[in-house]
């Protein structure tokens, strides 16, 4: 997309790539506020706000690389959809929860997310059909009387054949021939079970965030004002059908991702597509949490919020530095207090006005002395040697005959600012 526009306008190459993950920023920021609306329907705009604050920090220090989160490719293919998978999910939940049918808008919109999300990468049009059968499994149960055969098979349809038109796609089949290890199934179903435990609890282990949005929500959750009057439940026992769909769902969801993984590539699912995951799981095990602190069998929650008394900001507080005081946070921090980040994007913008210049012969680019761990991707910067891929695909889109980095002996010594 980012190389069409910039065929088509002539306009800036960085321009035309921060434009376009303004509007990703933009889609996240909308419908992440809408589903913090979903949790909590019943608290106040002020607390809306602080919530969705909270939760946004959350997602971003979940994020198993955060640098992806502004590699377009990565944000295109992987954030993008994981944000439009989860307000799906939302809007089931709220439509099983609420007692109300699924309307034409809702189904356009969901459509139109069902087929830009399958059609993004490997495991996403499995994830929107796993979502879509679970949850029609527990429309009958919880609210038999709703008729949605129609609205959830057009839906699962567009799912199954979005994920079809990807996985035979010919780009697939070249993509797939660079990994000789792929399409082992048995092996794949086998391999995830592991590795998807050891990535969960090093991502839990890694940021507090997760541990302290959960203490908030349920607490928020568990004083917002009781909604029973307000918005018809199901029986109560029922009510843990809406608890135990999204955790099914979170467990599903990231036990599909990994297999993928191993499927198309033989090896872990990448860390941009672990970012979708558990950008899902985060948002389903919410919904169950939120359902936890609300339903009828749980009031000892109630009763345990209402008994903290003079400690609930104290426990909030908690929360929130939780929430803030994280490894990606502090690094974020570090790295632009000491300069590094500024020093990198200096270097990065010299690299391009470098390679702007008129000519079409071999390039030497300075080697970058700058390497924040927030902003550097070391699989995709360029190599010493001018046959690696990244060096072969930056000469052809600048128009060099080759391009490579500069050898650590021929480099001038750089130091960062103020150092």
């Amino acid at each position: 997309m980012t190389t069409v526009l910039y065929m088509k306008t002539e306009l800036d190459m960085l321009a035309i790539y921060q434009f376009l993950i303004l509007i990703i920023f933009v889609l996240i920021l909308v419908l992440s506020f809408w589903i913090v609306g979903a949790f909590l329907p019943n608290v106040k705009k002020s607390s809306r706000f602080f919530m969705f604050g909270a939760f946004l920090l959350t997602l971003i220090s979940s994020q198993r690389d955060i640098g992806h989160l502004y590699w377009l490719p990565s944000a295109y293919n992987f954030i993008v959809p994981s944000i439009l998978i989860s307000y799906m999910y939302a809007v089931f939940h709220l439509s099983i929860r609420n007692n109300k049918k699924l309307r034409k808008l809702d189904l356009a919109l969901l459509a139109g997310g069902i087929v830009a999300s399958s059609l993004s990468n490997e495991f996403s049009g499995v994830v929107c059909s796993f979502i879509i059968g679970l949850v029609f499994v527990a429309r009958r149960l919880v609210r038999p009387d709703q008729d949605q055969k129609t609205a959830h098979g057009i839906l699962l349809a567009l799912s199954l054949a979005s994920f079809a038109i990807l996985y035979f796609a010919p780009g697939n089949e070249v993509r797939q021939s660079f990994f000789p290890n792929h399409g082992d199934l048995l092996g794949s179903l086998l391999a995830a079970v592991p590795t998807m435990i050891e990535q969960t609890v090093e991502m839990i282990g890694s940021g507090s965030a997760v541990v302290g949005w959960m203490i908030l929500l349920l607490l928020v959750a568990a004083e917002q004002p009781h909604r029973t009057e307000a918005i018809p439940r199901p029986s109560p026992e029922r009510d843990w059908v809406l608890i135990a769909l999204p955790a099914a769902l979170a467990l599903g969801v990231c036990y599909i991702g990994f297999v993928a993984g191993y499927y198309a590539t033989g090896s872990n699912l990448a860390r941009r597509g672990q970012n979708e995951i558990f950008f899902l799981g985060l948002v389903l095990l919410s919904f169950a949490a939120v359902e936890i602190a609300s339903g009828r069998k749980w009031e000892w929650l109630n009763q345990l919020a209402g008994s903290v008394g003079p400690k609930r900001h104290t426990i909030i507080t908690a929360a929130c530095i939780l929430i803030l005081v994280n490894k990606g946070t502090l690094s974020a921090v570090g790295q632009l207090a000491s300069g590094e980040a500024s020093e990198f994007y200096s270097e990065n913008r010299e690299r391009y006005e470098r390679l702007l210049e008129p000519g079409n012969g071999d390039v030497v680019i300075a080697a970058p002395s700058a390497k924040p761990s927030i902003l550097y991707q070391s699989e995709l910067a360029l190599s010493p040697s001018a046959d690696h891929w990244v060096n072969g695909c930056t000469a052809h889109f600048f128009g060099k005959t080759s391009i490579r980095l500069e050898q650590q002996a021929e480099a001038a010594p750089r130091s960062l600012p103020g150092r």
